[in-house]
């Protein structure tokens, strides 16, 4: 029951249409402006951080292409007049971008997102609000919010994501808590998930997870941007330093040289 127009959210159900605004983001472009070329394009919710569950190979990538973005949408059933896309009943596609206010790299984003999106004839209003005010749209009724760009902790075990990616989590942003999954794929995804979280050989425990990532990543329920690198300045005297970004690896086997 989200506060949002029906035709709107028509819009979002439908695969070509979110593949193809996935398309429509300079990736490269947002790793260089926003932060200084200390990033990777991310089309994925696996990051190469996560070396057991990421396959540059593996997992579909949606490069920055406009004329295939309308074409995706015009084959989506959008039609341009003027320059400006509408929908098959005739609404203007218009869309309220959020992101929280304060936080310059996001909000450098949405200006950039804004200004991709503009060139398929997608009108974008990006309002920056309250972060408090944010979290509560995203997470509880009548979940008042169309886009949002928003960072995820990531972690070492997809299991901790459990919340994000099933079907029933409360920040399964894009349609949360639901009692049964709506899409085949949301259900195979759920499945993929409940078996791997009960699988004790651990490459078939990481084959399954890699399966619900790929699967995730064709249909785009979120579009993935950008990950930073995460850069860390040590004495040289210490030893044994393997820094992750989840913290130090094994930090009693530090020594100082």
């Amino acid at each position: 029951n989200a506060k949002i127009p029906k035709y709107k959210l028509k819009w979002f159900q439908n695969r070509l249409f979110r593949i193809a605004i996935s398309h429509a983001i300079d990736r490269e472009g947002i790793c260089y402006l926003v932060y200084n070329g200390l990033a990777k394009p991310l089309y994925t919710p696996i990051t190469s951080a996560n070396r057991l569950y990421y396959d540059e190979s593996y997992y579909p990538k949606y490069e920055y292409n406009l004329e295939l973005a309308k074409e995706l949408l015009k084959r989506a059933g959008f039609t341009y007049r003027d320059g400006k896309l509408y929908d098959k009943e005739g609404n203007r596609v218009e869309v309220v971008l959020l992101t929280n206010a304060g936080n310059k790299e996001r909000e450098t984003i949405g200006n950039i997102i804004k200004e991709d999106l503009e060139k398929l004839g997608i009108k974008v209003l990006f309002r920056p609000i309250d972060f408090n005010t944010l979290v509560s749209k995203l997470t509880a009724p009548p979940y008042d919010w169309e886009a949002v760009i928003i960072g995820l902790t990531g972690s070492m075990d997809p299991h901790f994501g459990r919340n994000v990616w099933h079907s029933s989590g409360t920040l399964h942003m894009w349609n949360p808590r639901q009692k049964t999954p709506q899409t085949e794929w949301e259900k195979k995804v759920d499945e993929l998930f409940d078996i791997a979280s009960k699988e004790i050989n651990t490459q078939r425990r990481i084959q399954l997870y890699k399966e619900a990532f790929k699967i995730i990543t064709e249909e785009q329920p979120m579009i993935f941007i950008a990950t930073p690198e995460s850069m860390l300045a040590v004495y040289p005297k210490f030893g044994n330093l393997f820094p992750t970004v989840w913290g130090w690896y094994e930090r009693e086997k530090l020594f100082v040289k």
